[in-house]
This record gives C-alpha cells, sequence and structure tokens, in this order.
C-alpha cells in the first residue's frame, strides 16, 4: 500500500496519488447564489470583500476555465475564471464587514435551462479581486 495509512482489510489494492485543479480564490471573496428562477427575485451574495469595496458580478453563458477565462487591462494581472463575452448583472458596495448582496427579479424572457457561469469582481490597485466561479442554471 501506498500512503501514511496501512492499507486495512483482507484483499490487496493499489491507488495513485495526484493533484486536482480547483480555483487559485486568493482574495477570499466568495460569491454565493440563490436558485434562478425565470420571473422571480434572485439574490448573489458576496463575503470575504474588503469594507466599503465597489464590487461588480458578471455573467457568461460559456463554461468556466480555471485561470484561463477573461482578462482585461482594467484587471491588472488577474484573469477571470469566466469567458468573454460578459455580461453586467450588478454592482453592489459591501458593508462594514465586507459582505453585500444584490437582489434582482430574474427576466420572464429569459430561457428556461441555460446553464450560466457567475463571478465578482473588486477592482482594486495593482490587480483586481475575483471570487469564486459558480454555475446556476435558470429555472
Amino acid at each position: 500500500s501506498f500512503g501514511q495509512n496501512a492499507f486495512c482489510g483482507s484483499r490487496w489494492g493499489w491507488w495513485m496519488d495526484y493533484t486536482t485543479c480547483c480555483t487559485s480564490n486568493l482574495s477570499g471573496m466568495d460569491l454565493g447564489i440563490s436558485p434562478l428562477q425565470v420571473g422571480l427575485a434572485a439574490s448573489f451574495s458576496v463575503t470575504g470583500a474588503l469594507p466599503s469595496e465597489s464590487v461588480t458580478i458578471y455573467r457568461s453563458s460559456k463554461p468556466i476555465v480555471m485561470g484561463g477565462g477573461f482578462f482585461s487591462p482594467t484587471f491588472g494581472a488577474t484573469v477571470l475564471d469566466i469567458q468573454a463575452p460578459l455580461g453586467r448583472v450588478g454592482a453592489v458596495t459591501t458593508d462594514a464587514n465586507g459582505v453585500a448582496v444584490l437582489n434582482l427579479t430574474i427576466p420572464a424572457s429569459a430561457p428556461v435551462g441555460l446553464l450560466m457561469a457567475f463571478q465578482a469582481v473588486a477592482l482594486r490597485t495593482p490587480n483586481a479581486a475575483a471570487s469564486n466561479a459558480v454555475y446556476a442554471r435558470l429555472q
């Protein structure tokens, strides 16, 4: 067997160690999304931002690509996990605890079943801070 723990059991076995990929969200910002139901209210919550920071939430209908998405000189060296073209969902200013919630209504004309990718961005100097990227399906 391989690893810190001895192999337990009466049968033999083997396994491999490998690294997995995840977001390199070093900013500490986290984006959460309530269910997106056509014609109803939805909430986009941002935590872990700086106090009184302006945060913009973007959307894309393309797949999330960790560290390989949209980049802009406006973001400095920060590369988003969501791909262009981006749509602007809205902007919020965080409270003294670095928390903000954007409430809006999903248009009744939105296509049910569409899978969207979302990410929050705070413009900082020299590089923007980006949250985790999140998928949500329109219901």
